[in-house]
């Protein structure tokens, strides 16, 4: 798995593929290597993670299942929701809101789109 390392002053960045993507569009096709939560945590040497931010075009809804269904704990979360895209519809992000509400993340932002939501872990 190819990791890219930014470092800022306080925190260690990296670019990892969560989940799986393939975009075809123009003649082109790109797809990225993934890696689940569970997985790349424990690469780091992690048994959680302090921030996990998506804007993964509607992936979004398999990686917050994941994360849930593995018990993965998350301090902070920024999603970017992708539910103005008629294939996903509104209902997906209800039900992962809800789902997340369930086990204890609270919502502390929305952005002035709808879109993007960022939650506290329990």
């Amino acid at each position: 798995m190819a990791k890219t390392c930014l470092r800022a002053s306080v925190a260690v960045l990296l670019s990892i593929g969560l989940a799986g993507f393939v975009y075809a569009g123009q003649g082109q096709q790109i797809s990225t290597p993934i890696s689940g939560a569970r997985q790349t945590a424990e690469d780091l040497g992690h048994d959680s993670l302090d921030i996990l931010k998506m804007d993964i075009e509607g992936a979004e809804y398999a990686v917050l299942h994941n994360v849930l269904e593995n018990s993965i704990p998350v301090t902070q979360l920024c999603v970017e929701f992708h539910h103005r895209w008629r294939e996903i519809g509104v209902s997906r992000t209800r039900e992962a809101i809800s789902a997340l509400r369930a086990r204890g993340y609270r919502i502390f932002h929305i952005s002035d789109s709808g879109e993007e939501y960022s939650f506290l872990g329990p």
